[in-house]
């Protein structure tokens, strides 16, 4: 069937094959790209997640996709691919062979995944528990130099400081005397080691808190909790160290070698755990269905293709108790606050987003939150109410905002 457009001053959904909706869009005009495509490992039986025959057939299909999508990508626009452990093999390579550069993968860590894995006797089983995916970061080739690039069509270079993380101090500068580009020595011509203007650097690790996590308080299995629990209290350093030259001198932070000898380095002042040090989502269990009311609720043995006495409901392993019934049907809806800080990492201010993998819009509601513009391609029909009801909220919820 042909492709359906639904428009908006901040967004165009279309509704068809993602191929046949990118070869209308013209050469080098998207800011962004931002998507979680599927895995090919036929979750929950799903059709739009089979491999295609295999992984060379799968890997074929993908890099046809992202083929595409970087010819309308801007020159040095970057893009944030979703994949999981298992198979992220393979959209890696597809995105390479596609001709992106692979720049980086962001590792997720979550505590909200369940074990699908067949008990085969004696304490054995044949899976782990899910509690992280990647999100490979890539660029389309600049034209020219990077800073070039970025002259030219806004686009090369990441949101750092945007994305910087919070810390309880902000960190005091120092001048480096630098022209060099290493290590955020170009920021502003200085910095504190491993910070931004407004906090620290982000780094290629997140961490979400679960769904039930208070702001006082996270839940057992937080990943957030985890860790802190496993680092204890941490102190990140006096607040001044003057440079030695001497043997036995003190230990120095990145790049204080541009220094001269007796000239203060500035250090954090702060305290806590070690999950301070990175980017830190609350999902909220309320805003995958915000916006829905009017839509039909769905239960979980329909959204999940399984019986209601089937193990993969009833087992505790594999989440027994996940039979309410929602209205947001899709299986792998995405967190707005991560999502939201994907979409600002890569995105120019007032740039354009595009997700040929829709799903349920979750990139879209974030990009609208972030002030930024939407283009979503999704092939399956059954997902298009969802998609379409929360764009217009996050809308009208965005211009409440402003």
């Amino acid at each position: 069937m042909a492709p359906t457009f639904t428009t908006h001053p901040k967004y165009i959904l279309a509704a068809g094959d993602c191929v046949e909706v990118m070869t209308m869009m013209p050469a080098d005009h998207v800011d962004s790209l931002v998507t979680d495509p599927p895995a090919g490992i036929g979750f929950m039986n799903k059709d739009w997640d089979h491999d295609k025959g295999g992984r060379d057939a799968w890997i074929a299909w993908m890099r046809g996709v992202m083929t595409e999508a970087r010819r309308v990508l801007k020159p040095g626009a970057h893009g944030l691919v979703w994949a999981i452990p298992r198979t992220s093999h393979w959209t890696a390579t597809a995105l390479e062979d596609a001709g992106f550069e692979i720049r980086d993968v962001v590792t997720h860590h979550f505590g909200t995944g369940f074990p699908k894995s067949l008990n085969v006797g004696e304490g054995r089983g044949t899976a782990l528990k899910p509690a992280s995916e990647n999100w490979i970061l890539v660029r389309k080739p600049c034209d020219g130099t990077t800073t070039g690039n970025v002259a030219a069509h806004g686009t090369g270079g990441l949101n750092i400081e945007a994305c910087s993380i919070a810390c309880e101090v902000r960190p005091a500068r120092e001048p480096t005397g630098r022209t060099g580009r290493l290590y955020g020595a170009g920021l502003a011509g200085s910095r504190a080691a491993g910070t931004t203007e407004d906090g620290r650097w982000p780094a290629n690790l997140v961490l979400s808190h679960t769904d039930w996590c208070e702001d006082a308080e996270c839940m057992p299995g937080c990943p957030v909790l985890l860790l802190n629990t496993q680092s204890g209290l941490l102190k990140s350093g006096k607040d001044t160290i003057k440079r030695k030259s001497a043997k036995g001198s003190a230990p120095r932070a990145l790049g204080a070698e541009s220094r001269a000898e007796g000239s203060p380095q500035i250090f954090y002042g702060d305290s806590g755990g070690a999950a301070r040090f990175f980017y830190c989502a609350k999902p909220s269990t309320k805003e995958r269905e915000a916006g829905l009311a009017h839509l039909p609720m769905r239960a979980s043995t329909e959204i999940t293709n399984r019986d209601e006495n089937s193990a993969g409901i009833q087992s505790a392993r594999a989440g027994a108790g996940r039979s309410s019934a929602r209205a947001n049907h899709h299986p792998t809806v995405k967190a707005i606050a991560l999502m939201r800080w994907l979409v600002r990492l890569v995105t120019p201010v007032s740039g354009t987003v595009l997700d040929p993998f829709m799903g349920s819009g979750s990139t879209g509601v974030a990009a609208i939150h972030e002030s930024r513009r939407f283009i979503g391609i999704d092939s399956e029909p059954d997902y298009a109410p969802v998609y379409a009801a929360r764009l217009e909220h996050a809308v009208a919820e965005a211009a409440k905002a402003t």
